[in-house]
């Protein structure tokens, strides 16, 4: 969503567990950066018109009808999609215990969602005035912060109309400080911010939206609430999750929501609706949820519970597309 919106039920906060490696980053400023990049950060050229092999389902994709209040098509505003590859720099500034599994997930889906995904060829009907298309993603980057958040992100005493503009500013100051030291590219719209951070000011958390940093690259919010392992979020045998880690699972259930949105609409003139972007269409639906993984996808062996997109092909919402 391009507004601040609630996340289905979260209660968590972060800690780093990489495939890659691990990277902490501790103190008070000046800061002194660290991070573990997958690839190199230069962008991947995505000049041509789209070129995308259209899979093909047997038996056809399932659809499933929007609501009233959700009809009609996505419509095509004249700006960008990321057309070609989406380079994907994942942020976590976080100075709380987390959720075993928070940041490996959500790395791991990065990969697989990017990686010709059913659900990523969905974005591929969505083309510039070019014909350019998403074609996929991958993760080009990734760094942890630990340090105390500063002050106008832990005030509880603030109201949200006070607190959200300053979180805001504090947010996209940290993005700018650590791309400036990793020497990320935060002017190109190819070039995908995703920033999780777990602050309490005005009491208010548990909301993901997108939006552009003043330098021109997309970029996702993703706010959680603090971590408790004995919250009601964590999975149990009456309340499971695909990955054994409620937080993180349902972490990537709003990721997914808003890094569709992100691809087809980063700078806010691109594909949208007057009633949502892509996944805002299908939010009302519920997710259609296997009984055996407790997942609705399964994706080069590992399982999410995402959310659907919208499909202009197919006039509803899919899994897999377009």
């Amino acid at each position: 969503m391009q507004e601040r919106t609630k996340l289905m039920n979260r209660g968590y906060s972060v800690v780093l567990l990489l495939s890659i490696g691990l990277t902490f980053f501790t103190g008070q400023p000046p800061i002194v950066m660290a991070s573990v990049s997958a690839t190199p950060s230069t962008p991947v050229p995505t000049t041509q018109a789209c070129r995308v092999q259209t899979p093909h389902y047997n038996p056809a994709p399932h659809v499933y009808a929007t609501d009233s209040a959700h009809t009609g098509d996505l419509t095509y505003g004249g700006g960008h999609v990321i057309d070609g590859i989406a380079n994907v720099y994942l942020i976590y500034w976080l100075h709380r215990p987390t959720s075993p599994k928070y940041i490996s997930l959500s790395e791991q889906f990065v990969k697989d969602f990017g990686q010709r995904s059913p659900l990523y060829m969905d974005l591929s009907q969505y083309h510039d005035s070019s014909g350019r298309c998403p074609t996929g993603a991958r993760l080009a980057g990734t760094f942890v912060d630990t340090r105390s958040l500063p002050s106008e992100l832990t005030d509880r005493n603030m109201t949200p109309d006070q607190a959200n503009p300053l979180v805001d500013a504090a947010i996209r100051k940290e993005i700018a400080d650590v791309a400036a030291k990793k020497g990320w590219n935060t002017q190109d719209y190819h070039n995908l911010y995703g920033i999780f951070y777990n602050a309490t000011a005005g009491g208010v958390c548990d909301e993901a939206y997108h939006g552009v940093l003043q330098s021109g690259s997309p970029v996702m919010f993703l706010h959680s609430c603090p971590y408790s392992p004995s919250s009601p979020h964590k999975a149990t045998s009456t309340n499971p999750s695909p990955n054994h880690d409620k937080d993180a699972d349902d972490l990537v259930g709003s990721f997914s929501h808003e890094f569709s949105e992100a691809v087809t609409d980063p700078l806010l003139n691109g594909w949208s609706a007057s009633n949502g972007e892509i996944a805002d269409k299908c939010q009302p639906i519920p997710q259609p949820v296997d009984r055996q993984t407790h997942g609705d996808v399964t994706w080069h062996g590992h399982t999410y519970l995402i959310a659907l997109e919208y499909s202009n092909r197919r006039h509803g919402c899919v899994l897999e597309g377009p």
